[in-house]
């Protein structure tokens, strides 16, 4: 069995609150080391007006970079996008490390201009690490 075989992959859902653009509105503490290797917005609509729904995942308050941002338009009408978060260094097995204790939040940075999407959520796609 090769090393990518062997590593437990799971995935960590933030429930977020769209009552306004804000930051903090989603927020978890990490209990264990992981590596965060995409991210995924999920909307149940796309609300309604101008504009659409854009979302910053953050660790210890340093947005994660992401191979495209978390933004969904009204206009597109598509209800999900996921993205890759490459990492700032080469490592293996790839993404943003999360150490025992950090706190990674959501930030909402924009909303249709009319109504919100109802129910939205991000969901991280992780790699457990042993230490």
């Amino acid at each position: 069995m090769d090393q990518q075989q062997q590593l437990r992959k799971s995935y960590l859902p933030l429930q977020l609150s769209l009552a306004a653009v804000a930051a903090g509105v989603a927020t978890f503490i990490a209990g264990h080391p992981f590596r965060i290797l995409s991210a995924q917005l999920n909307l149940s609509d796309v609300g309604t007006g101008s504009g659409g729904t854009t979302a910053v995942v953050k660790i210890n308050g340093t947005a994660v970079t992401t191979s495209a941002p978390l933004a969904l338009t009204v206009a597109g009408a598509v209800k999900a996008v996921k993205v890759g978060v490459p990492g700032t260094t080469q490592s293996y097995p790839g993404g943003i490390r999360v150490n025992n204790g950090d706190t990674i939040t959501v930030d909402i940075t924009a909303l249709p201009g009319t109504t919100s999407p109802k129910i939205a959520a991000v969901t991280l796609g992780i790699t457990q690490l042993d230490v």
